[in-house]
């Protein structure tokens, strides 16, 4: 099992606001998101929950978490790949 914190930006009306959700991930999915760092993109479903606890100060805490049961990286996908594979055309040729 591996816990990470995932920072999911949101839109309002004049600005952005951060939300931090847990992310819960199990077996081979644990062991890829192991290989991620902060600020790497993710794009992660799964089921959510709410989890309390008692911090060590005493005070309950709580935060929504996704167990997550699919994790895509965006280390996986490159979509400008396709560019290096192909030569820019020179000026004036049409595509």
């Amino acid at each position: 099992m591996t816990v990470a914190s995932l920072a999911v930006t949101l839109p309002q009306r004049e600005s952005e606001a951060t939300v931090w959700l847990g992310l819960v991930a199990f077996g081979e999915m644990a062991e890829t998101l192991l290989t991620h760092a902060k600020g790497d993109m993710l794009s992660v479903s799964g089921r959510a929950q709410q989890s309390t606890w008692k911090a060590q100060d005493g005070t309950e805490r709580d935060q929504l978490q996704i167990l997550a049961d699919g994790l895509h990286s965006a280390k996986t996908a490159r979509p400008s790949a396709a560019r290096r594979n192909h030569p820019p055309k020179p000026s004036g040729e049409t595509p």
